[in-house]
This record gives structure tokens, sequence and C-alpha cells, in this order.
């Protein structure tokens, strides 16, 4: 048995939560929830496998057997992101303004990939106090050399 996955263009794109803003949700391409911000990678979910696992009575097993294995479980280890390990450049309310206008032209013409790519840029810089790597920033400044 063969298939085949057509791509689709994410349907929401992630936003922050407000009660905790390092965390953000969106529904991706094959029409998830998506989770970003819980470790390396973003934890996908279906509706129906959220439900399942946000049961009153699966909560309250899984933290009971959280508690009887304690003493068994790995520390997590926290990781080193890239913005650990460089400085972080302010973002300009003029460059947050070309971003703003790059990416609805993108939408506009239907690259919803390209402007995912700049709205998780701008979602990065607001978590990071307006700051951003020299990487992201240097994507800005290639926006801004192109106009």
């Amino acid at each position: 048995m063969s298939s085949t996955f057509v791509k689709t263009t994410p349907r929401v794109e992630a936003i922050a939560l407000t009660s905790d803003p390092k965390i953000s949700i969106g529904i991706g391409e094959k029409g998830s929830l998506v989770i970003y911000g819980l470790g390396r990678f973003p934890v996908s979910l279906y509706p129906d496998q959220y439900d399942r696992l946000t049961k009153a009575e699966v909560i309250e097993e899984t933290k009971l057997f959280i508690m009887e294995h304690e003493g068994q479980f790995g520390e997590r280890k926290q990781a080193v992101t890239k913005s650990d390990r460089i400085e972080l450049m302010p973002l300009t309310p003029e460059n947050t303004t070309l971003l703003d206008g790059h990416i609805s032209k993108l939408k506009a013409a239907g690259d919803h990939d390209g402007a995912l790519k700049y709205n998780t840029i701008k979602q990065l810089a607001a978590r990071q106090g307006g700051k951003l790597g020299v990487d992201d920033l240097m994507e800005v400044y290639q926006l801004k050399a192109k106009q």
C-alpha cells in the first residue's frame, strides 16, 4: 500500500500563549495541533489524541505514575540554543514594519511557507525581548537590500 503526502499550507500560524509566552501553538500542514517551545522539536497531536490525553482520569493516572516512579526519571538537560551562544541584537521598529509588509506580500502571493518563515523570525524576536541572533537578523537585512 502506497500513500502519497500532499503538502497543504499551514492552517493557522503558531501564536504564543498568553499564559506562557515561551510556548506557541498552531495548526500544522497535516491538520494537527502543533506545540512549540517544550523542547527542541515541536509536539504534534490530532484533536482526538489531545482529548484522550487531557481527560481528567488520564491526567490523574499520569500524575500518580510520575509520583510512584519519581526517582527513576532522568534529568532533562536544558538544551543550549543558538541564541545562548551568540550575542543578540535589537530588531528596530523599522525592520519590524519591513517584516510585516513582507509577510503580507507573501501571504497575498500564496507563499505561506515564506510567510511562516518570516513570522517565526518576528515571534522569535518578541520572545527574546525584541532582539535577534545574527543569522536571523541577516535574513531581515537581506530583505532590506532587495527593496
